[in-house]
């Protein structure tokens, strides 16, 4: 049965967030966590097996771990594999409301830490609920190779009709079907096989429907990237 979970997306800057490990798993999510801008503590036996450049970034913690070290803690992630260890760090991070991930151990996890495809600025995190991370991640290598590059144009273009979007169409529920109707019918195929312009008179063709004497673009669904 796998975890139910609530996707959501977490500021991690500034929070003190704590890990332990040292095998690749641990400096993955640590680079990750680092890059979030997470102020890090490590806890490691062999702290030799960091990269120097990371190790210099993080907050060493004298090894073995003690429940003090959760104090004013957000998040933790441990990557050892003793499941006896694991269980005691999962009761300890209970008691203190903490939110834990353990690699590969799902029963001790209280969120989950999901494949990730990041083409910024978007970002699509991918679960199995725990079932199984190797499909999430399977999937997450199949959709970074479909996905287009020239994300971060269209997100600039689109944050630029969404603002004149707003003022023309102030409720929300009223703009959100204004979008959905114009991204259902293709306007981001059009956008992206790089008919901007075009895409551009859909948008203000849909804002400005009183201009009758200009004759509204097509769209075409069977625009293929």
């Amino acid at each position: 049965m796998s975890i139910p979970v609530i996707p959501q997306f977490i500021n991690l800057t500034k929070r003190h967030c704590l890990l332990l490990g040292e095998n690749q798993e641990a400096i993955t999510k640590g680079e990750i966590l680092i890059k979030a801008g997470a102020n890090l503590y490590v806890i490691s036996k062999h702290k030799q097996l960091w990269p120097k450049e990371l190790a210099e970034q993080v907050n060493w913690l004298p090894y073995p771990f003690k429940a003090d070290y959760l104090k004013n803690i957000w998040l933790v992630i441990s990557a050892l594999e003793d499941r006896t260890f694991n269980a005691k760090i999962f009761a300890d991070c209970e008691k203190r409301q903490i939110f834990l991930n353990v690699v590969d151990q799902p029963e001790y996890c209280s969120f989950i830490w999901p494949a990730v495809v990041n083409k910024p600025p978007f970002i699509i995190a991918i679960s199995t609920g725990g079932k199984g991370p190797a499909l999430a991640g399977w999937l997450r290598r199949k959709l970074e190779k479909e996905l287009p590059d020239n994300f971060y144009e269209l997100t600039n273009w689109f944050a630029k009709w969404r603002k004149i979007s707003t003022k023309q169409i102030p409720k929300l529920q009223e703009r959100g079907k204004f979008w959905r109707n114009l991204l259902d019918g293709g306007l981001l195929e059009i956008y992206l096989s790089g008919n901007i312009k075009k895409a551009d008179d859909i948008i203000n063709c849909a804002l400005h429907p009183e201009q009758k004497h200009k004759k509204k673009p097509e769209i075409n669904k069977n625009v293929h990237l």
